[in-house]
């Protein structure tokens, strides 16, 4: 049997990191979620100044995944792509996850961040997410970029 991919709504992440002048920086994605068991995807929208793709695995209140964003040729890394891992807590209500975030600078040194994400509306993330699902409309998972073991 197939699980479904349901819809958990609208995310605000917000991320830091040290700007090559040395300030900190933050940058913000709206974000839709989406749950297929355990997995969570969050993706920004397409067209903005960066596309941001998270993928995290939920494990009671801990998130740990991946993370890839590609730049805008415009801004700041000139259409770079870049990823790596990000590990989170989930709040007890599970409308928000803290952590931190790991990938490389353009001297590929590895470097580091806060990140926190906020439900705006929609569906809460953590033990309690898989209340009452059923009665949602089950998504397409292949648009919604799940790992998949086929």
């Amino acid at each position: 049997m197939t699980e479904e991919t349901y819809p958990l709504g609208t995310w605000l992440s917000t991320f830091s990191y040290q700007s090559a002048a040395g300030h900190e920086v933050s940058e913000k994605h709206l974000c839709l979620a989406y749950k297929k068991g355990n997995t969570v995807v969050l993706e920004s929208s397409h067209g903005v100044s960066s596309y941001l793709l998270v993928r995290l695995i939920i494990d009671d209140r801990i998130a740990t995944g991946s993370w890839e964003q590609q730049r805008s040729k415009e801004k700041l890394f000139g259409g770079a792509r870049l990823w790596g891992t990000v590990q989170m807590v989930i709040s007890a209500d599970g409308r928000t996850l803290n952590g931190m975030w790991t990938g490389f600078g353009s001297d590929t040194r590895v470097i580091s961040g806060s990140w926190e994400i906020n439900c705006i509306e929609g569906q809460l993330v953590g033990p309690i997410m898989t209340l009452g699902l059923k009665s949602r409309q089950s998504v397409d998972s292949r648009s919604h970029h799940f790992y998949t073991d086929k």
